[in-house]
């Protein structure tokens, strides 16, 4: 009879073991899921980002050559006035 109860206490205590296994492997599939929405995010966020500095350095390129084709009009008209 003592190791019918002691065999009782063993699965007992391996019965709390594995709902203790089975609750950390769904805490982690959601901590995995939520893992994985964040990386989407910041992938998303980072696209953007290498989006607008590509616009932002285009911007900055048009605005030399604008200057520069300023200053070559206004040298020109320079020169016309001069005579």
């Amino acid at each position: 009879m003592l190791m019918s109860e002691e065999q009782n206490q063993l699965f007992l205590m391996l019965g709390r073991l594995e709902g203790k296994v089975d609750a950390f492997l769904t805490k982690h599939e959601r901590h995995e899921d939520r893992l994985s929405a964040v990386e989407d995010r910041v992938s998303t966020l980072e696209q953007y980002y290498a989006k607008g500095a590509g616009a932002f350095a285009a911007g900055k390129t048009l605005w030399v050559a604008l200057a520069a084709v300023i200053g070559a009009f206004s040298t020109t008209i320079t020169h016309w006035l001069k005579g």
